[in-house]
């Protein structure tokens, strides 16, 4: 394969890794902190809701409870978040291409 050919090769593996690493960054935050002040919020509605179900619920009742419901959360948010910073890559995913171009396109070199 001639440099010209693999240059589309090394453009979509560039654009590729630059995607992870923007979902990545985008949802690093809400992973290292973001997540728990919106976690806090969510507890106490289902703390409420909990209670009036299960009035004769203990607070070992309600920490498995909680606890399950916590990953249950995370995972949906996870994926939430994860879709949104796929959109969010969707709509500069161009400002990437000009930047490939710009910057590593090369195919004389």
């Amino acid at each position: 394969m001639t440099k010209v050919q693999s240059l589309p090769k090394r453009k979509a593996d560039w654009l590729r890794q630059e995607r992870r690493d923007f979902i990545d960054a985008y949802t690093e935050e809400w992973e290292k902190d973001g997540w728990k002040a919106e976690w806090d919020e969510h507890e106490q509605e289902l703390r409420l809701r909990w209670r009036e179900q299960n009035p004769d619920g203990t607070e070992d009742d309600w920490d498995e409870w909680g606890k399950l419901e916590l990953i249950i959360w995370q995972a949906r948010r996870r994926e939430a978040l994860r879709e949104e910073a796929q959109d969010q890559w969707k709509q500069r995913e161009l400002e990437y291409e000009k930047r490939w171009e710009e910057n590593y396109h090369n195919p004389a070199g």
